[in-house]
């Protein structure tokens, strides 16, 4: 993040929060702890590392001399009440009620999400901060400190969690790496129905473990089924990782994917050994350090999450379009958003078209008769039922175009982001915009990413890809170039602000590449 802010810094740009970066966070155990206070809470690094350390250290301090009573039974080495007690100020100390929901309803660009796990099932559970699209939690609402402890209940450390009548563990016992819970979270969110369309659409998957294979959640010894069953947590944490891995191996490729954990050091460092901080510092120091190739990856990570900022271009050259063709014609534009799931159905589209078009025949002083707006004001009414496509587009956007058509205006319809939906309903879209062009004089410019198939359901259509190029090194080599052999001199005499011109502009610039029927355009485009 630090790394980010700088080029943001280069580039005038403002400075920027993990929760204004990610788009799902998601964690178990202290991982659930930072998660929650990173995206939940919209903590930014710093804070988070100050907050984090302060807490472990009121959790951990007073240690119970035994982990067992007379019986054999497991008793819990750390109080409850404490860590209850810890997560209540820092809730205060961030303005935020002891009794604040996790999910209070309240639409955030970060969702955030922790693991726990089901006492008597042993099912693993996903609880959130937001409202699932699909499947709908079927547990009252958590309260934010009822998530920090459910997922942070380790056994021998802290009492279960008990939520709506159920009962919740740490979900380090089974889940201690939740990188495959945040890859069916993702996919659940944005309706993906495969792996390979969740591959498509990241721009980059960042995967943060806690040390080498060789990490001790637990370290006391006196139970040996214990120490076996928590001790290979770690190991099953880098197997989860690595078939991970394996699954985004062209991810990994494309630096798409990262996986940082620190392979030395912390082998010997337990969960409640708070004292170590020092030593966990120097360790992921060293492990960060040491190798040329961990740099380069910490700058690819960077340049990954600032390319998912800026975006490809599609967005940028769709809107200049927009620009473009507003002045003459009428232009009815939809811009999908994948972080609203109540606006992704193909009626949604041809809502917003309907609504426009109408915007545009009141500015023209158009009449729009009473055969076209009566079945418009039935089917939208409050009290009227949820309309399906078929009446949305034939009995209230056709007529519409074709009125439009009479009064002699060109109709220009754009759709970006349109693969954010799910496949069936882009389908829906696809075929409705091909029958708009067979009949009329209408025309459409969609933008999507690779696995939106138009050529198979729009025919006749000009497609136009769009390449983001990994060409920072050519980009600032020919700025540096043209800044110093400029048509019309020097910019200024002053080096150092010459200087401050060209990192500004290499912050801002990126080289696309536009194809379109074998011709081919290298595009810089300044964000």
């Amino acid at each position: 993040m630090h790394r980010i802010n700088e080029a943001r810094e280069k580039s005038k740009l403002p400075y920027v929060k993990p929760c204004e970066v990610f788009d799902l966070i998601g964690g178990t155990s202290t991982g659930g702890i930072i998660a929650i206070m990173l995206g939940r809470l919209e903590m930014d690094v710093d804070e988070c590392i100050a907050v984090y350390l302060e807490l472990i250290k009121k959790l951990f301090e007073k240690k119970k001399a035994f982990a067992i009573n007379h019986q054999g039974k497991l008793k819990n080495r750390f109080s409850s009440q404490i860590l209850q007690e810890s997560i209540n100020e820092v809730l205060r100390n961030k303005g935020f009620s002891e009794t604040e929901i996790f999910n209070d309803k309240t639409e955030r660009k970060c969702k955030v999400f922790v693991v726990c796990k089901d006492k008597d099932t042993n099912s693993t559970i996903r609880l959130r901060g937001y409202t699932p699209s699909r499947n709908p939690d079927l547990l009252q609402l958590p309260t934010i400190t009822q998530a920090a402890m459910a997922t942070s209940a380790a056994v021998s450390f802290y009492e279960p969690v008990e939520i709506s009548g159920r009962t919740f563990l740490d979900g380090g016992l089974g889940s201690n790496n939740p990188v495959d819970e945040v890859e069916m979270e993702a996919r659940q969110i944005w309706r993906l129905e495969s792996l390979a369309k969740l591959q498509d659409c990241t721009d980059c998957f960042l995967s943060i473990g806690t040390g080498d294979p060789g990490i001790q959640s637990v370290s006391d010894k006196a139970i040996k089924f214990l120490f076996e069953v928590l001790g290979n947590m770690a190991t099953e944490t880098e197997t989860t990782a690595n078939k991970s891995q394996n699954r985004w191996e062209q991810q990994v490729r494309e630096k798409r994917y990262f996986r940082f954990n620190v392979d030395q050091g912390l082998g010997k460092v337990g969960l409640e050994e708070y004292k170590s901080s020092g030593l966990i510092y120097s360790a992921t120091d060293r492990y960060l350090q040491d190798k040329v190739s961990m740099q380069d990856m910490l700058d690819q990570c960077m340049e990954a999450l600032l390319a998912k900022q800026f975006g490809s271009g599609k967005t940028f050259i769709t809107t200049s379009v927009i620009e473009d063709l507003v002045l003459d014609n009428f232009v009815g534009h939809f811009f999908y958003r994948y972080d609203d799931a109540t606006k992704l159905a193909a009626t949604d589209v041809f809502r917003a078209y309907i609504t426009q078009i109408i915007a545009y025949m009141d500015i023209q002083g158009f009449d729009c008769p009473a055969d076209i707006l009566t079945p418009i004001i039935r089917l939208f009414s409050p009290k009227a039922r949820l309309p399906d496509f078929d009446e949305v587009f034939e009995l209230c956007f056709r007529p519409l175009q074709q009125l439009l058509e009479t009064k002699s205006v060109k109709s220009f319809y754009i759709i970006d982001g349109l693969h954010e939906c799910d496949q069936s309903q882009w389908a829906i879209v696809l075929r409705s915009l091909q029958k708009l062009t067979a009949r009329g004089k209408a025309r459409v410019l969609i933008s999507g990413r690779e696995l939106l198939n138009v050529t198979a359901s729009v025919r006749k259509c000009i497609t136009v890809t769009i390449t983001k190029l990994d060409t920072k090194k050519d980009i600032r080599n020919f700025i540096d170039w043209k800044v110093a052999n400029a048509d019309y001199g020097r910019l200024t005499s002053d080096t150092e602000l010459e200087q401050e011109i060209i990192s500004t502009l290499n912050g801002k610039a990126h080289l696309i590449k536009v194809s379109s029927g074998g011709s081919h355009w290298n595009i810089c485009l300044l964000t």
